[in-house]
């Protein structure tokens, strides 16, 4: 049951009502999902911009005893930042901290990557130098990340 809805929840195109049903109809039997499956869902809907389904989904996550971690936030770091929401974006990596998670590199890059991609290197340059200040080394994507943002600035 949980592969089939996961296979559901994270197709490229979801279709919400029936994800909504089947999360609906398998919790009011006393079920509950993986935290992989909540995950999917998450960023299913982070990534189509439905952030409000987000945090219910989140919420329903921890009524099954599985608390947010820095895959679940960095899923919602990325889907903000795809839909341009960047000081959100920002203040996710401080919920994340008082939440006692810390972010990783991996959310630090996708922070970084959505200013890179929306051409605020100077922002991108601010997280960056944030980061660093938190004891994280840049590793090789980070790198990439920047440099790529770099380069796309002087193409504009």
């Amino acid at each position: 049951m949980q592969f089939a809805f996961a296979a559901i929840a994270t197709h490229s195109a979801p279709d919400l009502d029936l994800v909504y049903r089947v999360v609906n109809k398998f919790e009011a039997a006393g079920n509950s999902f993986s935290k992989n499956v909540y995950d999917g869902i998450h960023r299913s809907l982070t990534s189509l911009g439905k952030f409000e389904e987000a945090e219910q989904i989140v919420e329903k996550m921890r009524n099954a005893g599985y608390e947010p971690d820095n895959i679940t936030y960095s899923q919602l770091v990325f889907g903000l930042c795809k839909a341009r929401r960047f000081d959100e974006a920002a203040k996710v990596l401080d919920v994340m901290e008082e939440q006692g998670c810390t972010p990783d590199i991996m959310t630090w890059t996708i922070l970084i990557k959505g200013h890179c991609a929306a051409y605020e290197i100077e922002k991108a340059l601010l997280c960056f130098a944030k980061m660093m200040e938190k004891g994280f080394d840049a590793d090789a994507d980070l790198l990439d990340v920047l440099i790529n943002g770099f380069l796309s600035r002087q193409e504009q």
